[in-house]
């Protein structure tokens, strides 16, 4: 008689749940001090498969005083960049008012990288830092990986800036951010992201197509997350740029988001090839997580094939004493594979039996006492004999009470090593090491 162990069944289910982990919303924030972290709600995603979330454009924010004569956002200007190859190159130049209260060495930046396209699939964009300065000037920056993207640290911790008007100008490259549609391919973008904590008390967005791409159609969008206000006016620069321009200031929690379609088949959509690629690696780990279940199914499949399964039964005989050589805590030991109270119960009631001991109860409390017979007169099996030699060590009478727990917890240790050296392994096996294999597979 063999089993597999049950804990197998729960690593099962439990890589199983792992396997159908969600990848968090995308985020973004602004902080006044490198060391702090504004989070943002995430949109939906573009509804084209290719297109991302429009929280894949990074947000600022920060701490709303009511008013730019305190610390704020006195304009935030973006201008992008679309190559033929479907990459963004964006400048990105916002001017602060820092009064030293939360402004003080810096700014942040969440730019979320990992999001859900709208199948379900996790889709992962590029986002490499070019540039960073201040008023002009080179200013130190740190990349930090966040739960669902990159981490901008804008600033040193050594270093207080003056209070007064300060520009951070920020360029970066990202890339699977275009839409592919019929009869046309689409930027959605979030140019500035609905993260705020400050009044941005003025905003644009200026979008250049590639060579040979015009304006097909434009659409934009002011307010909070899943709003559609229309406070910006839209400029044809020419047949292949376009500029927005917020017309009121955007209150905490407002962004601008715009959306231009342009001339089919000027950006090159993904091969097969790369869509596949893309595929593989956006969802690598959700790929292992299910290649490991799958190993698992099959590994513990072949455990219990092989050593699981009881052998055919016989023909079933009634009997009304132990089995020969079996003493009553060795048949529960069997019975159970396993031990539990009742066999050290078995086993007293059993030397009771045999003559070698008695049991008297007062008051709830019993009492056992040697006959003076020997372990062979009485016939006492293995097991039974570790347990009276451990029970009766200090005398010929025990009471069963916690002043002796010592003592009787020595002969339930004593009682189940003995079972299991007899037993274990002769009429059952607990496969044990099976587990383990399991266990390894998992992590």
């Amino acid at each position: 008689m063999s089993r597999v162990p049950r804990l197998g069944l729960v690593a099962f289910f439990a890589l199983a749940a792992l396997a159908s982990i969600s990848a968090a919303q995308a985020q973004n924030s602004l902080s006044g001090t490198p060391s702090q972290e504004q989070t943002v709600p995430a949109p939906s995603p573009s509804p084209d498969e290719a297109a991302p979330s429009e929280a894949t454009v990074p947000s600022v924010g920060g701490i709303d005083t009511g008013s730019l004569a305190g610390e704020g956002v006195e304009n935030f200007d973006s201008d992008t960049v679309i190559g033929a190859d479907g990459t963004l190159s964006v400048r990105e130049t916002i001017t602060v008012r820092a009064t030293g209260d939360q402004i003080r060495h810096g700014i942040f930046r969440d730019f979320p990288t990992d999001y859900r396209d709208r199948h379900g699939l996790r889709v992962r964009v590029r986002f490499d830092v070019e540039n960073v300065t201040r008023d002009g000037n080179p200013e130190p920056y740190e990349l930090d990986s966040i739960s669902n993207g990159t981490e901008v640290k804008i600033g040193s911790a050594d270093t207080i800036i003056d209070p007064g008007i300060h520009t951070y100008v920020i360029s970066y490259k990202t890339n699977r951010q275009i839409g592919f549609f019929e009869g046309y391919d689409e930027l959605y973008w979030n140019a500035t992201g609905n993260g705020w904590r400050f009044t941005i008390a003025h905003a644009t967005a200026t979008i250049h197509l590639p060579p040979g791409a015009s304006i097909i159609q434009s659409s934009f969008y002011t307010g909070e997350q899943g709003e559609a206000g229309h406070d910006a006016t839209e400029t044809r620069l020419d047949d292949h740029t376009i500029r927005y321009t917020s017309t009121r200031a955007l209150s905490p929690g407002e962004g601008l988001t715009v959306a231009v379609g342009f001339t089919k088949g000027v950006v090159m959509p993904p091969s097969s090839a790369e869509v596949t690629r893309n595929y593989l690696l956006d969802n690598a780990a959700t790929g292992m997580a299910l290649i490991g279940l799958v190993v698992l199914a099959l590994y513990f499949g072949f455990a219990w094939w092989t050593h699981g399964r009881d052998p055919t039964r016989g023909t079933i005989v009634p009997l009304f004493a132990p089995p020969k050589d079996l003493s009553a805590s060795a048949v529960r030991f069997i019975y159970r594979m396993g031990y539990d109270r009742k066999a050290f119960a078995a086993a007293l009631i059993a030397m009771a039996v045999k003559g070698y001991l008695t049991i008297a109860e007062s008051g709830g409390v019993y009492t056992l006492k040697r006959t003076g017979k020997s372990e062979d007169e009485c016939g006492l099996a293995t097991g039974e004999r570790a347990v009276a030699k451990a029970l009766f060590a200090g005398g010929n009478e025990i009471t069963l009470k916690n002043s002796n727990h010592t003592a009787v917890q020595s002969s339930i240790a004593a009682l189940q090593k003995g079972l299991r050296n007899e037993d274990e392994g002769v009429y059952f096996n607990t496969n044990r090491g099976w587990f383990w294999g399991g266990f390894a597979i998992i992590i």
